[in-house]
């Protein structure tokens, strides 16, 4: 099934509590919705029994395809996860994560807003995370703000659509080894010089699975994305000419 109009991007490491359910209910309800679509799964060097869990989900849905890889974290996998749907051509591209704290039910919304922008986004509303994650999302917030004088609610939000051209002359400026590109994605999307539709969507507590980023290693990660930030605020405005609208945003 080629040239859909929708492609579903979704990385994946040791869920295997809940990827059954995460999948059934984005393609059942995808169905109902009635785009032509196609979900992919990158499956981030899982050590539980996600990769069965694929190859038995695949089976029985044929809109599901997946790819293994080794471990290279969340912001790599998506990357992988973006290219391989570009390459397929849809129209648009929406990312979600595997971990069940996001709901089909909030997308619809969404999809009817595709044509108003190239770029529609989810905010989470009542955040069901870690204090300190949230934090740290506030102060990335501020950061990109002073930085680049442009205010992104919720700019590393797992829960966003986005047009095939938008996001892929945004990939050619982000470098492959940034550690989250969904952070630079946002830059450019709400750089548009229309209005970027936002709707708040349901966040829920993480009930299965582990973090692919422990605390440990959280605070280390976020000082990296903050100086690839400041790196970036250097080509941030030339890049900015190269990004392609589709003509009907424009």
């Amino acid at each position: 099934m080629e040239n859909s109009e929708l492609i579903v991007v979704i990385p994946a490491y040791n869920e295997e509590g809940c990827l059954e359910k995460v999948i059934s209910e984005w393609i059942e309800g995808l169905r109902t919705l009635g785009p032509s679509f196609q979900v992919l799964v990158i499956n981030d060097g899982s050590s539980d029994a996600t990769p069965n869990i694929l190859r038995n989900l695949s089976d029985n849905y044929p809109e599901l395809k997946y790819q293994n890889q080794a471990n290279q974290g969340h912001g790599a996998a998506l990357r992988n996860g973006y290219d391989w749907a570009l390459e397929m051509n849809p129209k648009w591209i929406f990312h979600v994560d595997s971990d069940d704290q996001f709901k089909y039910a909030d997308f619809p919304k969404l999809w009817e807003s595709r044509n108003q922008s190239p770029a529609v986004y989810g905010i989470r509303s009542n955040r069901n995370d870690p204090f300190h994650r949230i934090i740290i999302s506030r102060i990335l917030r501020l950061i990109i703000f002073i930085s680049f004088g442009v205010w992104i609610p919720d700019a590393n939000v797992p829960y966003r659509l986005l047009s095939k051209e938008f996001l892929e002359s945004s990939l050619k400026n982000i470098p492959k080894d940034f550690f989250a590109p969904n952070i630079f994605i946002s830059l450019f999307a709400f750089s548009f010089r229309g209005k970027i539709p936002v709707y708040p969507v349901s966040h829920i507590e993480r009930q299965t699975g582990q973090i692919s980023l422990p605390s440990s290693r959280l605070i280390k990660a976020c000082l990296k994305s903050f100086w690839e930030l400041i790196k970036f605020r250097l080509k941030f405005r030339s890049s900015l000419k190269s990004i392609e609208w589709r003509t009907e945003f424009v």
